[in-house]
């Protein structure tokens, strides 16, 4: 009788662990739709790193060597008044590597000084401390290695043109990648990202518009011999029409 009664309560518990585990797997959070990164490296303390600029103690939050949680506050849905003091990890929300060994926390809408961002495979609501520091997803991109996400998309001339629809090919940079595969490297050259009031929202975001320049030089691998020409520049959308962001980055370089 006891072992049956044992075994009944193994099942419940598996049975349990299995529902959880789907609950959380049906939260998909995918990070080319962010909206750009949460900072929130002014909470540690310790000695700078001598290469990175960013507190020691930073940079062992995020590899998971974090002793000791921090105190964020949190709320379920936005427009809920209810919120509360949550201990959490660094680890525990889904970060991105936004430079060599820097992760900051994925941001996915904001609204004044809220973010929503995925904290242990849930969507949750979270409130910027003043030291923190949002950055959206068009200025992840002035600087680095730039690479567009899909092959085939509209632009303009100006920012205020029509736009018409182009498909990139593999011999813009003479690539022997396979052409319905490639995505060119580019450079960023400008950005449009209205900021009222020194703030930005996620329709400021998302609205934004980058301006683009591709050449026959790659970034990664052997230079060419032959002189630098440019074989396309224009403005783009930010975001594709699906909501994935246009443009990405090597976080590492080539």
């Amino acid at each position: 009788m006891e072992r049956a009664v044992s075994r009944i309560i193994l099942v419940t518990i598996f049975i349990a662990l299995v529902s959880i585990e789907k609950t959380n797997a049906e939260v998909t959070s995918d990070p080319m739709s962010l909206l750009g990164v949460l900072d929130v490296s002014n909470r540690f303390d310790g000695v700078p790193d001598p290469i990175l600029g960013v507190p020691t103690d930073w940079l062992a939050a995020t590899s998971g060597d974090e002793p000791i949680p921090k105190q964020f506050t949190v709320k379920e849905a936005l427009g809920s008044t209810k919120s509360n003091r949550a201990d959490l990890f660094i680890s525990d929300f889904l970060l991105i590597e936004t430079d060599y060994e820097q992760a900051h926390i994925v941001v996915f809408e904001k609204a004044g000084d809220w973010v929503q961002v995925q904290s242990k495979g849930v969507l949750v609501w979270l409130k910027m401390a003043p030291r923190d520091n949002f950055y959206p997803y068009p200025d992840l991109l002035r600087e680095g290695l730039t690479f567009l996400t899909v092959s085939s998309l509209s632009y303009s001339e100006r920012a205020d043109a029509p736009p018409r629809d182009i498909v990139f090919n593999s011999a813009m940079q003479t690539s022997p990648t396979d052409a319905r595969y490639w995505t060119p490297d580019v450079e960023i050259v400008d950005v449009r990202l209205e900021r009222p009031n020194g703030s930005v929202g996620s329709a400021d975001v998302r609205d934004s518009l980058l301006k683009i320049r591709i050449t026959n030089q790659r970034h990664c691998g052997e230079p060419k011999r032959e002189t630098e020409v440019i074989v396309f520049e224009g403005w783009i959308a930010a975001y594709q029409p699906d909501g994935k962001v246009s443009v990405w980055f090597h976080s590492r370089g080539c």
